[in-house]
């Protein structure tokens, strides 16, 4: 793990990501999903969040839920100025999570993912979505691509000297948008185009790079 990757002890606190621009009110931390969680970070968690993680047969997914719910509630409750544990959540649409109906005037918005041991979380005073994806070239295959990508996200991706890289950063700014938008990867993803840039029809500022080798992060968040 890199320098930028920085914690406190007991349990450890997201850094923001160094070295990634998001949209402006939009703000990306990391986090290192590596060791077990500690009791502080178990306690921080509602009743019912406990007993899901408990439901997980791995101790790793069983690590990563615990990880990010315990960073997530820590950055809402330092925006929301309550107490990390007094966080509450409400799910919509197709089960994306949000914060409780209490502080909906606030308009903060958030999204979360992991990969490979590491865990993105976006806030951001609008809708978001961020993905985080390790590069696998084994993954590649090309009829599956024409599923997910547009003509023209195909032809930028044979354009490019290293099409593995390419191809996962088109995936990985799609499945940013869909969970800013809480759409299924069913929903038409091969007639959008969003790389290398948003089609004049796409209501959303999308920003992708690769902060760690081998590793895309993308953001997008909703634009007027």
């Amino acid at each position: 793990m890199t320098a930028d990757m920085a914690w406190a002890v007991a349990p450890r606190l997201p850094a923001a990501l160094a070295g990634f621009a998001a949209a402006d009110g939009c703000d990306v931390f990391a986090l290192a999903l590596d060791a077990e969680p500690t009791t502080h970070a178990w306690a921080i968690l509602s009743d019912d969040e406990q007993q899901r993680a408990q439901r997980f047969r791995s101790a790793g997914d069983r690590w990563t839920f615990v990880h990010t719910r315990c960073a997530l509630r820590q950055l809402l409750g330092q925006r929301l100025g309550v107490a990390s544990e007094d966080v509450r959540f409400d799910v919509v649409g197709r089960g994306k999570p949000v914060l409780a109906q209490r502080w909906a005037s606030t308009g903060l918005r958030f999204s979360v993912a992991h990969t490979a041991g590491l865990a993105v979380i976006a806030l951001s005073n609008g809708e978001v979505g961020v993905d985080i994806e390790r590069v696998a070239p084994e993954s590649w295959d090309r009829d599956m691509a024409a599923l997910v990508l547009s003509p023209a996200e195909l032809e930028w991706v044979d354009a490019q000297a290293d099409i593995h890289t390419a191809f996962f950063t088109c995936w990985t700014r799609k499945e940013a948008w869909v969970k800013m938008g809480d759409l299924g990867i069913d929903d038409g993803l091969a007639v959008i185009t969003l790389t290398p840039t948003p089609a004049a029809a796409i209501a959303a500022e999308i920003h992708s790079g690769s902060p760690w080798p081998d590793i895309i992060v993308a953001c997008a968040t909703g634009c007027s």
